[in-house]
């Protein structure tokens, strides 16, 4: 749904908050539905994916979906919800990124910045049509070791029902991958909040195989990708070597 939409552009109204920016859908009211409302309270957010959100938001309005206080709905792999707001608008609020059980906050700034990370991440090395994003309420089957393990290797396997596909091992473990005893079944909120790195490489598709060492290598159906120069990885990596000590 949120990746039809991201192409789009659409007319904003913006007003600043306490926490900063509020964003407001303009076309929702003509289809006898109450306009949303959004807080970005970051930089780090291009005004361009926030006029994308709008357009989205306004779309699938457009073609029929209703929303209402209480109701949560998934943008990349945000669960975000929706609250009353003051002059019979809605208002999208996310979780606060921050413990376990999910409280929901008023802001987009993580929802947003997740998905650009995330769409950037994927479009280093495959085109834009291969994002599959998990829904952070999803598992995850990850290594004991998982808080520290580095390197890591996250591999995408088919979805299952809550499973989100994603299982995480380290490579380094003499125990390998077949002792069952080494590897337990946490949500990807909880994943998430212990190893924020990762989130940025959890919208890839099933057979991708994510090896992160200090650099970041993605591979696919067994071959690794190459990442096209001047991507967000080769960036990354590129940071990621400047900042290791020289010997």
């Amino acid at each position: 749904m949120f990746k039809a939409a991201w192409g789009l552009m659409a007319a904003l109204g913006a007003s600043q908050g306490a926490l900063g920016a509020t964003y407001t859908t303009t076309q929702c009211g003509q289809f006898k539905h109450p306009e949303i409302e959004f807080s970005v309270s970051t930089k780090a957010v291009p005004e361009g994916d926030i006029q994308h959100m709008v357009a989205s938001l306004e779309r699938m309005v457009a073609s029929g979906s209703r929303f209402k206080d209480g109701e949560t709905l998934q943008l990349g792999w945000m669960v975000t919800r929706f609250a009353s707001a003051p002059g019979g608008k809605l208002r999208l609020t996310e979780p606060d990124m921050k413990k376990v059980p999910i409280r929901f906050v008023d802001s987009l700034d993580s929802t947003l910045k997740h998905l650009r990370s995330q769409k950037d991440s994927v479009e280093s090395v495959m085109p834009a049509t291969s994002l599959n994003f998990p829904r952070l309420d999803q598992s995850a089957v990850v290594h004991v070791d998982y808080k520290k393990a580095v390197p890591v290797a996250l591999q995408r396997l088919e979805p299952q029902g809550q499973d989100s596909g994603w299982w995480l091992s380290d490579p380094t473990d003499p125990r390998g991958n077949g002792d069952t005893t080494r590897f337990m079944k946490i949500s990807l909120y909880q994943l998430a909040l212990d190893r924020p790195d990762l989130i940025q490489l959890l919208a890839f598709p099933v057979g991708t195989v994510v090896l992160v060492d200090g650099q970041v290598h993605v591979a696919k159906d067994g071959a690794e990708l190459p990442i096209r120069a001047g991507s967000y990885l080769e960036q990354l990596n590129r940071a990621s070597a400047s900042a290791r000590p020289r010997r």
